[in-house]
């Protein structure tokens, strides 16, 4: 369908505005005009008729002055008199003349300039006149009386006529000012009668503009709360017309695909509702059947738990046989490390005793060649006590006797040395035999050692193995305690799937309230089944 509008609301208040302030400068410009018209009424009544009134009221005023001085002339037979009055009338005279000068400044029409020219003519037929009367009274004090009450006479005609033309001037300016009054006041009320009708046309336009554009939002809008009503009931079987291109219709499209939204949405929980109905009595039944199942592992665990147990206490009697052959394993290692010390010991000593044999071996070795010595010492005393003859006798027998002493000391010295290094040599054999003893202690204290690690080994193994089974027992017996719970949750899940199959035939009932007409919407039913027929094959 075509939009029948395409202005946004925006646009049309824009224009309403706009129209509104047009309409208002319009009114306002023409008032305006129409007050500097009046106003150039006015201007005309005081820059041209009043002061043209204002004018010739001042010429008619000097020329007043003009008269009274010529009449004050003429009873004096002064000279200075005759001065005084001479300057007053030429004064009066320049003043005239001045304002005479002012009002040819400006624009006339014929008749004025008309009625002008004859008030100039006859202006200067007075200042003429008084000319003349100047000169005969200046002429001589003795006067001709007649001739002066005939130059009195001829100004009282010229002064006449002067005063007929300003009177004849002034009523022109006073017409002319009555007139541009009258103009004026016609274009005052003509004034107020457009600016009324041109402000009564702006209002009747303003409120035809509103009228226009309130009924062009409320009349929709009204359309559109009444469908949004409609859903606010339960029906969605509404058909939104989608008639503008403006910010209604975006609201119209909106509440359209609010309702097809909501329409699809009521009808996938209305069917996702009864798959969960269907589903939950499913979901009960593999409950149930979790349930037995259940059951039956807490029995096979119940088993394990006490077969576990037996093998608890066996590994801790073979922990403590272990631990017992350890103890005894590690006495043995240490008597026998006692032993290769003692051992170590009589090496040591036997080892001293044979450096000591050696140094007693060195020391009769050192005897033998001092017995040595002393035998050639003695053979040759003998030698010297033979060449002395009787008085070396005694001597020789000494030396024979200290020969004899140092062969027996010889003697002895080897038979010594020979037991000495009989000693020697068995004292390195038998240091020998025990090096060889102590070696195969040690190698019997390694041995020892060696069995005493591999027992604790064992008895380590042993204790952790009991370790081990007592933490597989709290396991066993935790997950005993677990499958019970799960029991405890699997008949909370059956009466959980109960609730929740009475929950969707609540919601089943509440949803319809909803008309959300005959439209088909995808079952959304495959999609709940499978996590329960995976809950079933657990």
């Amino acid at each position: 369908m075509q939009p029948k509008k395409t202005s946004s609301i925006g646009t049309k208040l824009a224009i309403a505005f706009l129209a509104i302030l047009l309409i208002s400068v319009s009114t306002s410009l023409f008032s305006l005009y129409q007050l500097k018209t009046v106003y150039g009424g006015t201007q005309v009544i005081t820059q041209r008729w009043l002061s043209g009134l204002k004018e010739t009221n001042e010429i008619r005023h000097y020329v007043h002055s003009t008269r009274r001085s010529q009449l004050r002339l003429l009873p004096t037979s002064k000279v200075s008199e005759v001065t005084v009055r001479e300057t007053d009338i030429k004064r009066h005279a320049g003043n005239i003349e001045k304002v005479l000068n002012a009002y040819a400044g400006r624009q006339m029409p014929a008749q004025e300039k008309q009625l002008f020219d004859e008030l100039r003519q006859r202006i200067d037929n007075v200042a003429t006149g008084s000319a003349n009367l100047l000169v005969f009274m200046k002429a001589s004090e003795v006067r001709d009386e007649a001739q002066l009450y005939a130059l009195n006479e001829k100004l009282a005609v010229v002064m006449g006529d002067a005063e007929k033309s300003l009177t004849a001037l002034i009523k022109y300016n006073q017409e002319g000012a009555l007139a541009a009054e009258e103009e004026a006041a016609e274009r005052y009320s003509a004034a107020i009668r457009l600016s009324a009708g041109l402000i009564a046309l702006g209002a009747l336009l303003v409120v035809i503009l509103a009228i226009t554009i309130t009924r062009s939002i409320t009349r929709p809008l009204q359309s559109v709360g009444d469908a949004m009503e409609k859903v606010g009931h339960g029906d969605l079987t509404i058909s939104v017309t989608r008639d503008r291109h403006d910010e209604i219709g975006t609201l119209q499209t909106s509440l359209a695909a609010m309702t097809t939204s909501l329409r699809q949405l009521i009808g996938q929980v209305q069917e996702s509702a009864r798959s969960v109905s269907d589903v939950s009595g499913e979901i009960a039944a593999g409950n149930q059947d979790l349930s037995s199942r259940t059951e039956e592992s807490a029995n096979s665990l119940q088993r394990t738990n006490a077969a576990i147990q037996h093998l608890q206490q066996t590994i801790a009697q073979s922990s403590e046989s272990a631990r017992q052959a350890n103890e005894l394993a590690g006495t043995a290692s240490e008597i026998a490390a006692r032993g290769g010390y003692v051992v170590t010991n009589v090496v040591q000593n036997m080892q001293t005793i044979t450096d000591s044999s050696r140094k007693i071996s060195d020391i009769i070795g050192v005897i033998d060649g001092i017995a040595f010595q002393t035998n050639i010492l003695a053979l040759n005393a003998a030698v010297e006590a033979a060449r002395a003859g009787e008085q070396g006798r005694g001597f020789a027998v000494v030396a024979s006797e200290v020969r004899s002493l140092a062969q027996r000391s010889a003697e002895a010295a080897k038979e010594i040395k020979q037991l000495i290094n009989a000693s020697v040599s068995n004292i390195e054999t038998g240091s020998e035999m025990v090096a060889t003893a102590g070696a195969t202690i040690q190698d019997l204290v390694k041995s020892v050692s060696s069995v005493s690690g591999m027992i604790a080994q064992i008895a380590d193994s042993s204790q952790n193995q009991r370790q081990e089974v007592s933490l597989i027992h709290q396991s066993i017996h935790e997950l005993e305690h677990m499958t019970q719970q799960n029991a405890a949750l699997v008949e909370e899940s059956s009466a959980a799937a109960d609730s929740l199959k009475a929950q969707a035939a609540s919601m089943l009932q509440a949803i319809g309230q909803f008309d959300a007409g005959a439209s088909a919407v995808p079952s959304p039913a495959s999609r709940i089944r499978s996590p329960a027929l995976r809950l079933t094959r657990v």
